[in-house]
């Protein structure tokens, strides 16, 4: 089964220095049930394309894996995320540094 979704998500950045834009537009192609490939406004105020895995653990809890571009620090870094009946999340966030002092966050959010 395949779908195409469209919406926005918002998010709180917890445990980070910086400021980072909290509304994502973003855009989901979803093909045999479990993987994914989409592209979103990201916290930087740039575009982000990603392309990845959906884990089902149950009916209503998913975990997402895969890769994403479209961030200062990096050309490709890790994604991942927990999701709750496709609507809530919560994922891991680094806020790299030069002098190697990375500060380790979380966000989370909702999405429609």
């Amino acid at each position: 089964m395949s779908n195409l979704t469209a919406g926005v998500a918002l998010t709180l950045h917890l445990g980070l220095v910086g400021e980072y834009n909290q509304v994502h537009p973003y855009a989901r192609y979803t093909y045999d049930s479990n993987f994914i490939v989409g592209a979103y406004y990201n916290s930087e105020e740039r575009v982000s394309g990603y392309i990845g895995y959906e884990i089902d653990i149950t009916n209503k809890v998913s975990i997402e894996l895969g890769v994403v571009s479209g961030y200062q620090s990096r050309d490709l870094l890790p994604m991942g995320r927990i999701t709750y009946d496709d609507t809530l999340f919560i994922a891991p966030a680094i806020e790299y540094d030069s002098d190697n002092a990375d500060t380790v966050g979380v966000v989370i959010g909702i999405q429609f």
